[in-house]
């Protein structure tokens, strides 16, 4: 199975080269990832890591930067929210991992979406902060990233007999130490992204 979904996926346009994951692997990239959120100057949580390395099947892939944009967008800035859900103070939209809620007041732009038609400040070229979103000037903010769905196996996922499919981007440290564990090139033009699922019993 993971030999055919292998074959699958460096069937794709742009993507490279593929590499199974073992678990030591998978501890050696969440203890970086960790490492790394800890050292972040804005508080940093990649959920979409922790998701991806607590899979049975865990995949890393080299990809080019021509490979097609994430379904969803792959960063937010969000503030943590605790308690009942509410009628909402703001009219920001919540995002939901785990069991855990989250107000979105930023969000990475992708490029089939529409323009945000409500105003906002561009961050970058590809990322946006809306400030009236915000519930309470005093809790803090803190950049999320999320798992992300990976819709070239998920249309396939009952030939292939999988479920709880989702990918993840690695911080910088983390897709350093993946470059060289997997023998992947450390040319910069190209991308890592761990694509992850568990087999159906």
């Amino acid at each position: 199975m993971r030999e055919r979904i292998s074959v699958h996926l460096l069937s794709l346009p742009d993507i490279e080269a593929v590499h199974d994951l073992d678990l030591g692997a998978a501890r050696e990239l969440w203890a970086l990832e960790k490492r790394y959120a800890e050292s972040a100057l804005v508080p940093l949580r990649n959920h979409g890591m922790e998701t991806a390395l607590g899979r049975k099947v865990i995949l890393a892939v080299l990809k080019t930067a021509a490979f097609r944009p994430p379904p969803i967008p792959s960063v937010y800035m969000v503030e943590e929210l605790e308690g009942p859900p509410d009628s909402g103070a703001s009219s920001a939209p919540i995002l939901m991992v785990g069991r855990t809620r989250y107000a979105v007041i930023g969000e990475e732009l992708i490029g089939s979406r529409e323009p945000p038609q409500e105003p906002c400040l561009n961050i970058s070229e590809d990322f946006v902060m809306f400030p009236s979103r915000r519930r309470d000037r005093g809790r803090p903010v803190l950049f999320l990233l999320p798992p992300v769905p990976f819709p070239e196996l998920e249309e396939r996922r009952a030939a292939f007999r999988i479920t709880n499919i989702v990918s993840a981007s690695p911080c910088s440290t983390a897709d350093d130490h993946l470059r060289g564990l997997c023998g992947f090139s450390t040319d910069n033009r190209l991308g890592t992204l761990i694509v992850a699922f568990d087999p159906l019993e």
